[in-house]
């Protein structure tokens, strides 16, 4: 359990990152490429056991930590945007829908066991998620503002769907080897933007962007190693609804809370019927 708190802990306190980003005009792009470089040093420090260069590139992990380093850096780019342009409830919303994906994915690939208490608590989350992002009828959306979470989402989902793929078929006692790999990968990809970006602000590199990417290297490196534990004791399809569910209220109400986001009456039945929706699937999965 302690594995799942963390995970869901962590989630939230990177989606408040990205806001605080913003206010303090913390150059976004570069704090998310220095993440993932002291990222990459956490898991140099804390590896499980000593590695070669040929013992990591002949895993069978190697090449599939290269594409999750690319979809984890586009990912996170899409995070900075989003919560600057859609507001910190949107974001958080759009990412999380995402669940679906891996959930899909838990029965058909994963062979996840189906039972009517689950499958109502997966309809449940779902709902609260439509709920919970719901806004005025008469309310004009920018649709550069939908088109961002919308690329979330299918991130998002692939990024959860790569990573239990790898999980499952591949890992065994590696994990921080693995993550440094992704993380790795992910800063040269983030280096290579900067480098080819033709904005200037992208260019210099300030003392307040690493260490913007040293907290959120911090949040980020502890939630992807207490998510690749959780997926080791609870099945996909209990997984990502409670993580999803629980980390869309959490950074629902710390909008609300913390920097002033609105919600609605039928925002806060989402909310609700998300925390149901949570003990329903924990139900399922005996917990």
């Amino acid at each position: 359990m302690i594995y799942l708190l963390l995970t869901i802990i962590t989630s939230v306190l990177i989606i408040i990152s990205f806001k605080v980003f913003h206010i303090l005009k913390i150059n976004p792009f570069q704090a998310i490429t220095f993440n993932y470089f002291f990222g990459f040093i956490y898991g140099i420090l804390f590896c499980e056991r000593e590695f070669t260069i040929n013992a990591i590139v002949e895993s069978q992990w190697f090449w599939p930590a290269i594409a999750i380093g690319f979809v984890f850096i586009a990912g996170f780019f899409l995070f900075s945007r989003s919560t600057k342009k859609a507001g910190v409830s949107i974001t958080a919303i759009s990412a999380k829908m995402s669940v679906v994906i891996p959930v899909v994915a838990g029965f058909i690939i994963f062979g996840d066991s189906i039972t009517y208490i689950k499958v109502l608590g997966i309809m449940f989350a779902m709902v609260s998620f439509y709920l919970v992002f719901k806004t005025e009828k008469n309310k004009a959306i920018d649709v550069k503002y939908i088109l961002l979470p919308l690329l979330l989402f299918l991130v998002s989902g692939l990024n959860d769907l790569l990573i239990k793929y790898v999980q499952h078929h591949y890992l065994s006692g590696e994990i921080l080897m693995f993550l440094s790999i992704v993380f790795f990968s992910a800063f040269v990809l983030g280096v290579i933007y900067l480098v080819l970006s033709k904005a200037k602000e992208n260019r210099k590199v300030l003392f307040s962007a690493i260490f913007g990417g040293f907290v959120l290297g911090s949040f980020n490196y502890l939630n992807a190693w207490a998510f690749i534990k959780s997926m080791e004791i609870f099945e996909s399809s209990v997984l990502f609804p409670i993580v999803n569910v629980s980390v869309v209220s959490i950074a629902a109400l710390s909008g609300v809370m913390v920097f002033g986001e609105k919600l609605k009456t039928i925002n806060q039945i989402g909310i609700i019927l998300s925390i149901l929706a949570i003990l329903l699937i924990s139900l399922a999965n005996g917990n």
